[in-house]
């Protein structure tokens, strides 16, 4: 019985290096905060880590990968934070949290921040069909004073 068992037991392990089935890591990419702590208690399916690219429309810019963990939803307010790596004009890799007030139902969350020179909006999006969406929204002064406005999105994957 003990030699069935373990040959079960051995199976179950090669198979599960063989066709790759293991719980997807945080991204060396994205900087986050030590302690991070999860409330799942509202909308638990939405409550995770989600990576994606920007990739600019216009231009030779560069790409850059992100990540945008959603820590809690309570009522109508959604906390988070969002991450990006290194790269760029900036060189810089680093993260930021957000806050956000959102309406029922959770299927559009917008977080916003007024930096120096910019308002910056980041617009998640999911979606009926499981996809999830991210649009980066930056608006403010150019040159000569001009108004600019940049509008980067991107497809996002849950891994966490």
């Amino acid at each position: 019985m003990s030699r069935v068992l373990a040959t079960i037991v051995i199976i179950i392990a090669g198979a599960t290096l063989v066709l790759g089935v293991t719980t997807p890591k945080r991204p060396s990419y994205c900087p986050l905060p030590e302690n991070v702590t999860f409330d799942r208690t509202q909308h638990p399916e939405l409550i995770g880590l989600y990576t994606g690219e920007w990739i600019p429309t216009t231009g030779t810019f560069y790409i850059r990968k992100f990540c945008i963990l959603l820590t809690s939803i309570s009522g109508d307010e959604v906390r988070g934070i969002y991450s990006w790596e290194t790269g760029g004009r900036d060189r810089q890799s680093n993260w930021r949290e957000l806050k956000a007030t959102s309406t029922s139902p959770f299927s559009t969350i917008r977080f916003k921040d007024r930096l120096a020179t910019s308002e910056v909006a980041l617009t998640l999006e999911f979606h009926k069909n499981g996809k999830a969406t991210a649009t980066y929204t930056s608006t403010g002064k150019g040159l000569f004073g001009l108004p600019t406005r940049t509008v980067l999105q991107s497809r996002l994957v849950k891994i966490e």
